[in-house]
Parts: structure tokens; C-alpha cells; sequence
């Protein structure tokens, strides 16, 4: 069946190859090249590489090596890549109240266009979760953030305070 959250799997295999399957976004030689040299990096770990003006996917990349019962010759058969389509699967699964930001090292994963820059929040030096006050461009928004273990990407949830007071106002009435 469908995936809605997979744009489209790819294997290029050692020969040259390709195998496809899904809404397939032409490579010119340059993409593919700077994708097999990232896959190539992690010699079989996962790899991510994020969103840009050419492709709005989210891609996982790894090698794909050979091994046989013990024997772990780890030989080279090809590069799998898996775009994902990060706007609809944060759509899907994040709160309606606040802005979600997704980043890693300073870049942004996710919005492609945020409405606050990410270099104005001001990340707590101790903490990987958690949440925190912080004005921004003469505006209080209330911050709550969580750094995955697995990735290192934070994960932000930025709300304007005013929100949260209207809707407890409301609540109380």
C-alpha cells in the first residue's frame, strides 16, 4: 500500500543500477553523487540529509553491505535512499497550538519556512528538555523543547504567551 509519509524508496545498486518505487524526484549527477559520498560517510549507518530548495524531503541514506551466515564481508551492493515528506507527517502528528521547529546543529529541518529564526531562541546550556520563557522580537513566547537521544535533533513547541493565557482565560470562564 501507500505510504503518506514516504515520497519514494530508491536503491542504486553497485552496477550502476537503479530501483524505484514511489513519487521519484529526478537527480541530476551532482545530487546523486553528494548522496552516495553522505551514505558513503557512514559506512552503513543511517544518514540524514535535510530538506532544501530542490527537494522538500527529508532523506535517510545508508549503504547497503553484504554479509552471509558469519561471515561479515560487508561488501558494497548499493545506497538505499528513502525520501520523506516531513511537512505532512509533522502536520499529521504535531499539536495545532504553537509553532513545531525541528533542528539539528543550528540548521533547521522542519519548517521550511519558520516563522521565527532559529538562531533568536536562545537554547538552555544544561538542559535537553524542558521548557522556558523567552522574549522575541518584543513578544513572550512560552518554549518547550526535547532533544532526541537517537538523532540529536531538538524538537521545539514555541507558543505565544498570550496564547496560552487567552485559552486559560477561556477555560476559566
Amino acid at each position: 500500500g501507500e505510504e503518506p509519509y514516504v515520497y519514494s524508496i530508491q536503491i542504486m545498486d553497485a552496477k550502476g543500477n537503479e530501483h524505484e518505487g514511489g513519487n521519484i524526484l529526478r537527480m541530476d549527477t551532482v545530487r546523486k553523487d553528494h548522496i552516495l559520498s553522505v551514505a558513503a560517510e557512514g559506512k552503513g549507518e543511517n544518514r540524514w540529509m535535510y530538506p532544501d530548495s530542490n527537494d522538500p524531503a527529508l532523506i535517510a541514506t545508508r549503504e547497503i553491505r553484504s554479509f552471509h551466515k558469519t561471515n561479515f564481508d560487508l561488501d558494497y551492493l548499493g545506497t538505499l535512499v528513502i525520501r520523506i515528506n516531513i511537512e505532512k507527517l509533522v502536520r499529521d502528528i504535531a499539536p495545532e497550538e504553537g509553532d513545531v521547529m525541528i533542528v539539528s546543529d543550528g540548521h533547521v529541518i522542519y519548517p521550511s519556512e519558520p516563522t521565527i529564526d532559529a538562531s533568536r531562541i536562545a537554547k538552555p546550556m544544561r538542559a535537553t528538555k524542558g521548557y522556558e520563557i523567552q522574549n522575541i522580537d518584543d513578544e513572550r513566547y512560552f518554549i518547550a523543547q526535547i532533544q532526541s537521544l537517537n538523532t540529536g535533533w531538538t524538537y521545539l513547541n514555541i507558543t505565544q504567551f498570550n496564547q496560552i493565557f487567552d485559552q486559560i482565560v477561556f477555560i476559566k470562564e
